[in-house]
């Protein structure tokens, strides 16, 4: 069974780029993989990805960020923990377009109103998403 990375608090975003680089350095250990064998895989340089595991580079793109995760064989909760750190550094989320008209107008409409949604609003909208998971 794989540990889990600790859970992190509000208190913790202060600092968020070395929140990201202190859980992608506690995943890649986990793994056992060395930083210059990450680096060649997502290939970027093992100055550039040591410096995003201290903190002093943002983090990583979502897409590196899967893409580092299935080499490192991270669970879920990690991969999950990884992209939101991500994005409380960048202060945004990136998501692919979707190809359906629906799809575009949904995302559309989530991009003009999601700073102004309450709690309830975004629980009622990972509850749809989680039982469309199912």
């Amino acid at each position: 069974m794989r540990e889990h990375l600790p859970v992190y608090t509000a208190q913790c975003y202060s600092f968020p780029m070395i929140l990201f680089g202190e859980l992608f350095r506690q995943a890649r250990k986990r793994s056992g993989k060395s930083m210059g064998e990450v680096a060649r895989r997502l290939e970027l340089s093992v100055t550039f990805l040591s410096d995003v595991e201290r903190g002093t580079r943002p983090p990583l793109s979502p897409e590196r960020v899967r893409a580092a995760a299935a080499y490192l064989e991270s669970d879920d909760a990690t991969v999950l923990q990884l992209l939101e750190a991500a994005a409380a550094s960048t202060g945004s989320f990136s998501l692919p377009v979707p190809t359906s008209p629906q799809g575009r107008m949904a995302g559309a409409a989530l991009m003009r109103s999601f700073e102004h949604l309450d709690d309830e609003a975004y629980d009622s909208i990972v509850r749809l998403l989680k039982e469309k998971e199912r």
